[in-house]
């Protein structure tokens, strides 16, 4: 594909002529891989698939019997050597998660002869022995293999970088979650629940207007008006007229 032609193309008719030039052997995926670099791939995939990427085949709970030790080892150093290079971490930090006393505890007698040795060399010139001073002695290779891989991981890896990255991503959202992110613990995923919809509020019941004290029932009622009786003079009248009136309709 020619380069001026390619960022005029869309996603999908890109993805089209990929996948044909896959089918079709024009190129291999090494090949398709050798053009994204690791930080452009880090940068546009997701986090939950890099992380599930990161953790395949649970690495940290190799022992150190296993014939895949070494190759674990050397995963961990690099994912402690990458978090250190790009500031994920501190190795105050480090230091920390493994903990003085865990390193005491791990390190053989020679090595723990060399960091005293070294202590006492640097004290000479007013300088303390620090992390990494005692990395100076003791290699991070060296140290990681001393120290339980599953505890460096729970104690630094989960704890101390992918937590706060985690975090950090969480606040850069406003607050929102992607659409994959989970609980971090042993490499393990946890799914999502989906997401339920909103619930529409109840319509408030019609309540009726408030009642006039006035004119409630327990008010006195007003007495219904009596007919008034006609007088007898009042009907006489009417009487001897009607009879006045029938007589003259007879004589006509």
């Amino acid at each position: 594909m020619h380069e001026k032609s390619a960022p005029k193309k869309s996603v999908a008719s890109a993805t089209e002529d990929l996948t044909i030039a896959l089918a079709e052997g024009l190129c291999t995926p090494k090949e398709i891989l050798e053009v994204y670099t690791p930080d452009e791939r880090v940068r546009h995939l997701e986090a939950n698939k890099l992380w599930t990427f990161i953790t395949e085949g649970a690495f940290w709970l190799t022992r150190p019997e296993d014939t895949a030790q070494g190759r674990a080892v050397n995963r961990m150093t690099f994912t402690l050597e990458r978090a250190l290079a790009e500031g994920l971490i501190k190795l105050e930090d480090m230091g920390d998660g493994m903990s003085f006393k865990e390193i005491a505890k791990r390190l053989p007698i020679g090595e723990l002869q060399k960091a005293v040795e070294h202590a006492m060399t640097i004290g000479r010139t007013g300088k303390p022995l620090t992390e990494k001073a005692l990395l100076e002695a003791i290699p991070l290779i060296a140290l990681t293999g001393y120290v339980p891989l599953d505890h460096t991981w729970q104690k630094v890896v989960v704890a101390k970088i992918a937590g706060p990255s985690a975090s950090r991503r969480h606040q850069g959202q406003g607050g929102r979650c992607s659409p994959g992110s989970r609980q971090i613990s042993a490499g393990q995923d946890k799914p999502r629940a989906a997401d339920k919809p909103a619930e529409k509020p109840a319509d408030k019941p019609a309540t009726s207007p408030p009642i006039n004290p006035s004119r409630s029932s327990t008010t006195r009622k007003r007495p219904t008006p009596t007919p008034r009786r006609r007088s007898k003079r009042s009907t006489s009248r009417r009487t001897s007229s009607s009879s006045t009136a029938a007589r003259e309709a007879s004589g006509r």
